[in-house]
């Protein structure tokens, strides 16, 4: 199975991500820290197999508004069927669906697909990161273990473990060296008191002393016989020994050994290892000789675009640091600051002149502003000075009505009693007349001259006087029309004009801002004149500016051997062209280096496999040759080993019988045996006649035994006695019992020790031999096989010169490799089902810079026969990566887009 691209509705930082183009074998992935690396990971992860619980911290890192991401991948089968994934936020891991051909078809089929692999066998051994690499407790989980160590191994390590610590336990339960809880060591303390209370009780009787010296006599005549026996034994075993040896001699004289072959041991040994080295350098240096070539082209074709009279020397010694680019960077700044100064003040210089040539021009003869201000100050003077006239006009009328109303009622008060005096006088004249009563006459006259002085009076009599606040106010008014007077003269107005005074309002104010945009008209122009002036000697100044730095631009580019003509925008093009044939030079030398080595290896090999055939007295054959005609020595000498190990075995049991002859001849010889030695030397008996009649005494000896025996145990004096008796007996029965116990455990132990020793180093499972060809690999020979001891799950290393190491003894970086060649060795036995991709997060970082590279090239090898999506940020692990990428991917903000990263023909897989 391969996936053939994703869609990522929602997760994390990616929104409505749609991915394309997958290459069913190297992907890369490029991407600054926090572009979504990690994010992308996990995305795969529980698309596959569900969201954690929202509970969990790997939940809570891609939830919003409440909710997890959701998405789908798109999977194509080796059969060609394309399955689509999709999974959505819900209860127990998600809802998730799978499309086949438009199709729906059982949830059930996801783990089929997945070839029945767990959650966390997936997320350590098929898509892992760094942090997953760095611990052993990951492959210790019991799924993770049992499909990396279990499978093929035929053994169950629990089982053992089980059975080791029950043998060591019944052991020590049984019997334990200067122990007291141990039952055989407390039945021996019984029993040592139970046989010394028992001599106690039998020491006074008489005949159970007789009988006892007669038991000793007849134990003496036993070990006697049984010593005869054993001596008789020996020599039989002497003898057969001898015809054994005498069978070997004649072995060994069969076997020949060519002893040169193990002249040449070592070095047959060391081209047998490197053999597959020795391959790989004759076929790799026709490409390595054409990857020379293709770089020296790319270089000439650098050469051509870069300035004249650039080549490798100049463009290998140009100074590419950081120095270089930072000054680059401020004459760029400088230029363009410059630049935008002289633009901003012609710009400037521009608009004022635009400003001034809109402007009206001043007039001539413009109005006086403070002269119109005046003019409206005294029309406002003016205005209110009529104001208080007609004020105090109108006061002065008031108090005239007050007094024309009191002479009028002065006038009435002498003018009814003239009319009346008037009219009696009339009366009284006529009445007199007609009468002519001349006193009633004259009284009549009287009073008509009195009515006639009364009417008068009234008529034209002396008015009242003013009073003195009447003379104040004609006084104030008389002085107001003065002032009004004179100003109405200043403003060339007459009274008429007054009761328009909303139009000299509006005249005056008119006069007074046309005054004010006359005068501002005039600031206005003196005012941009100036600025245009200023402006003028600035971009003088900025224009100055300019020149020096464009001239301390040309001095840095003719410091450095480019043309004067270059732009910041085209030097950045030229050093990235010297960027890059630097490093084309670099690869170039390194492509030289590895030749170079790689021919010095050959030449070394070469040379090894000659020595060989003339230490061996063999003819020489072509250079092309000799990697098949050392392998051809390879097994003639597997098959000399084969016959030197024949022969030291049989010199081993020549040798071991000649110690055993030896070992036996000095029992003989000993004072063990001597006075029988002695007292058959006298007479040598038949061996066999001999033996025969030792088993006849000695039947007869024990036979008496028993009754000696019999009689001892009758002569008891006591029922205690006895007891004390039978309770020897069983506790020395049980001895017997409990002591076969523990010897059967004993012997069980050790073989089970052996058992597990040769298991460990024989019986591997395949993973953990997969794994070894991978660490050796990738350490370079450092290291050339992995074991799995077969208590618990720890492994150790061999290196070179088989000096044991266990893992958690290697540095930070080997023990990673360690762990990545465990995980590669399962991959690569793993064939049922479908091959799952394995994703990879930045897992090469601590490795060095050659291992990273054989690391790349045993990623590579999986990628031939599984999809492989592989996650950095490191321009180093991309440049080690690059020559087996089938599809490069670039991560920024969210956003996955497919891109070429590669100057070179990339092999799609």
């Amino acid at each position: 199975m391969r996936f053939t691209g994703f869609y990522i509705e929602r997760f994390g930082i990616f929104r409505d991500q749609e991915v394309d183009g997958l290459a069913s074998g190297l992907n890369l992935f490029l991407g600054e820290n926090e572009a979504g690396k990690s994010t992308l990971l996990d995305f795969i992860r529980q698309i596959l197999f569900g969201f954690p619980d929202a509970r969990q911290k790997a939940t809570r890192r891609y939830l919003e508004e409440g909710q997890a991401g959701c998405g789908q991948i798109r999977t194509a089968l080796s059969t060609g069927k394309e399955i689509r994934i999709e999974r959505k936020p819900g209860r127990s891991g998600g809802k998730v669906a799978l499309v086949a051909g438009g199709e729906p078809i059982p949830e059930s089929e996801l783990n089929r697909l997945l070839g029945g692999v767990a959650e966390g066998v997936f997320r350590n051994v098929y898509g892992f990161s760094l942090a997953e690499l760095q611990s052993f407790d990951n492959l210790d989980n019991s799924d993770v273990s049992n499909a990396l160590f279990a499978a093929g191994a035929g053994v169950d390590p629990q089982a053992f473990n089980q059975a080791r610590k029950k043998l060591e336990g019944l052991r020590e339960e049984l019997f334990k060296p200067g122990g007291q809880k141990p039952k055989i060591n407390q039945r021996l303390g019984d029993l040592e008191s139970r046989n010394s209370e028992l001599r106690q009780k039998q020491g006074d009787v008489e005949t159970f002393e007789e009988k006892t010296r007669e038991l000793d006599n007849t134990e003496n005549a036993l070990s006697k016989l049984r010593l005869e026996k054993e001596f008789l034994e020996k020599q039989g075993a002497i003898d057969k020994a001898r015809n054994r040896l005498q069978e070997i001699e004649n072995e060994l004289g069969e076997v020949e050994v060519d002893s040169r072959w193990f002249l040449v041991e070592t070095d047959l040994r060391n081209l047998g290892s490197r053999l597959s080295e020795w391959r790989r350098l004759l076929e790799a240096r026709p490409k390595q000789e054409e990857n020379i070539k293709g770089v020296n082209e790319k270089i000439g074709e650098i050469l051509k675009m870069l300035p004249k009279g650039w080549d490798e020397d100049k463009v290998h010694a140009a100074d590419r640091s950081v120095a270089v680019e930072d000054e680059l960077g401020q004459h760029e700044n400088k230029l363009d600051q410059a630049r935008e100064n002289v633009e901003t003040l012609e710009s400037d210089l521009r608009r004022l002149r635009e400003d001034i040539e809109k402007l009206p021009k001043p007039q001539t003869r413009a109005p006086d502003l403070e002269a119109a201000k005046e003019r409206r100050n005294s029309w406002r003077d003016l205005k209110e000075k009529n104001g208080q006239r007609e004020k105090l006009r109108g006061e002065m009328r008031d108090l005239d009505l007050k007094l024309v109303t009191a002479r009028s009622a002065a006038r009435r008060l002498f003018l009814a009693p003239g009319i009346g005096l008037i009219v009696l006088g009339i009366l009284l004249g006529a009445t007199g007349y007609l009468s002519a009563l001349p006193g009633l006459t004259g009284a009549g006259v009287a009073m008509l001259i009195a009515g006639v002085g009364l009417i008068a009076l009234s008529l034209f009599g002396r008015r009242t006087s003013e009073p003195e606040s009447d003379v104040m106010l004609r006084e104030r008014i008389k002085g107001l029309d003065g002032e009004m007077a004179l100003l109405m003269g200043n403003l060339e107005i007459n009274h008429s004009d007054l009761d328009s005074s909303s139009l000299l309002d509006d005249r005056f104010n008119d006069a007074v801002t046309v005054a004010e945009r006359a005068a501002g008209l005039r600031t206005q122009h003196l005012d941009l004149e100036e600025e245009l002036k200023n402006a003028e000697k600035n971009r003088g100044e900025k224009a100055a500016d300019l020149k020096k730095v464009e001239e301390a631009w040309k001095q840095w580019l003719r410091a450095r051997d480019f043309p004067e003509t270059l732009t910041p925008r085209g030097t950045r093009d030229v050093l990235a062209l010297l960027k890059e044939g630097q490093r084309l030079l670099g690869e170039r030398e390194k492509l030289g280096e590895d030749l170079s080595k790689d021919n010095e290896n050959l030449n070394k090999l070469e040379s090894s496999a000659r020595k060989i055939l003339e230490t061996l007295c063999r003819a020489v054959p072509a250079t092309s040759a000799l990697p098949k005609m050392t392998e051809e020595l390879i097994s003639e000498w597997e098959e000399a080993k084969t016959d030197k190990h024949t022969r030291d075995t049989l010199q081993g049991q020549r040798d071991q019988t000649l110690n055993q002859i030896d070992g036996i001849d000095k029992e003989l010889n000993g004072e063990r045996f001597k006075s029988l030695r002695e007292e058959l030397a006298e007479e040598p008996p038949n061996l066999e006649e001999r033996l025969v009649e030792i088993e006849k005494e000695d039947g007869g000896l024990r036979y008496r035994r028993g009754e000696l025996k019999a009689d001892i145990d009758r002569l008891a004096s006591s029922q205690e006695v006895a007891d004390l008796a039978l309770k020897v007996e069983n506790l020395k029965a049980e001895i017997q019992r409990l002591a076969a116990d523990w010897a059967r455990a004993a012997i069980a132990h050790e073989l089970l020790e052996r058992a597990r020793k040769k298991f460990e180093e024989e019986s591997q499972p395949a993973v953990i031999q997969a794994a070894s060809r991978y660490f050796e690999m990738i350490t370079g020979g450092r290291y050339h096989r992995i074991q799995k001891q077969l208590e618990g799950n720890d492994l150790v290393v061999i290196a070179t010169g088989d000096a044991i190491k266990s893992h958690d003894k290697l540095s930070r970086g080997a023990t990673e490799q360690l762990y990545l060649s465990l995980r590669f060795g399962h991959l690569e036995t793993r064939d049922s089902g479908e091959p799952l991709p394995i994703i990879l997060d930045d897992i090469l970082v601590n490795f060095d810079q050659n291992r990273a590279r054989r690391a790349a090239e045993a990623i590579a090898a999986l990628s031939k026969k599984r999809q492989v999506l592989y996650f950095t940020c490191h321009p180093l692990i991309e440049e080690i990566l690059r020559p087996y990428v089938g599809a490069c991917f670039e991560m920024n903000n969210g956003a996955i887009r497919k891109i070429n990263r590669t100057t070179e023909n990339i092999d799609s897989q």
